[in-house]
């Protein structure tokens, strides 16, 4: 059982690091259990028309319609849930077919989408208090500084808000039953290490990004390689830590 009286920022660096480790350990397995988004990453280029081999712009890179755009975008946001489901069970169960391609657990699915739109719910409903404040403050003198601290912060609180909320993903996945209250209460103990984690998490997308984009100005191909794999290591991780705090909260699993 992991001790929660380990200072808040060790204690997020751990759960961030795990998860990290937990794809490392398991990349054979990781990359079977993904291939559903690794197939969809590979392909995109060539369904959705971009063509990189030639063309090496930021301009020629960005050329496709919006309408294949939302198209890409909505197959990735399933193929990820399909990984997710899959990923949560494998972590948590040991649950693996050996196929090369995970089960399609489409009932197991339906309940993480559903689990999901209760705390998208909740979200909105801050955000649309945070645009309230916003509107008030941009009639004011200090309404530019205070309105980027306040998109910042809420930005972040969202996050945090996320986590904390996130063991109904992971419950949804193996079929157990979870609230959104018993959730929020379970985390408590590790609130200031989630915020932690979440701010690591933000600066490894930031680097993430500031390595990858110059790129696109120097190797069209390249730059799509180092996308596709920016993308699924960020969805891998993510899915990696709903499981690691799901496994350290609920199942009280060392790290």
């Amino acid at each position: 059982m992991i001790d929660v009286h380990l200072e808040p920022v060790l204690l997020g660096f751990k759960i961030l690091l795990h998860s990290v480790r937990l794809i490392l350990r398991n990349w054979r397995v990781a990359l079977r259990f993904s291939s559903p988004l690794v197939l969809l990453l590979v392909l995109s280029p060539i369904v959705f028309g971009v063509d990189y081999l030639q063309q090496t712009d930021s301009d020629a890179l960005g050329n496709t319609s919006g309408a294949s755009s939302t198209i890409e975008g909505l197959l990735q946001f399933l193929a990820g849930l399909w990984v997710a489901v899959a990923w949560h069970r494998y972590v948590l169960v040991e649950e693996d077919s050996g196929a090369l391609i995970p089960p399609l657990n489409a009932a197991r699915i339906v309940a993480y989408v559903t689990q999901g739109l209760k705390i998208f719910l909740l979200l909105l409903c801050g955000g649309i208090l945070t645009a309230i404040l916003l509107a008030v403050l941009g009639s004011s003198s200090a309404g530019e500084s205070a309105s980027a601290l306040i998109v910042i912060s809420v930005i972040v609180g969202a996050f945090w808000v996320f986590y904390r909320l996130s063991p109904v993903l992971p419950a949804a996945a193996l079929d157990t039953q979870a609230s959104i209250r018993g959730a929020w209460n379970v985390t408590r103990s590790l609130s200031g290490a989630i915020l932690v984690m979440v701010l690591l998490l933000g600066v490894l997308s930031f680097v993430l990004v500031v390595v990858i984009e110059p790129i696109q100005y120097i190797s069209g191909p390249i730059y799509l390689a180092l996308s596709s794999i920016q993308i699924w290591f960020t969805v891998m991780v993510g899915v990696s830590i709903l499981t690691t705090i799901y496994g350290v909260t609920v199942e009280n699993r060392a790290l």
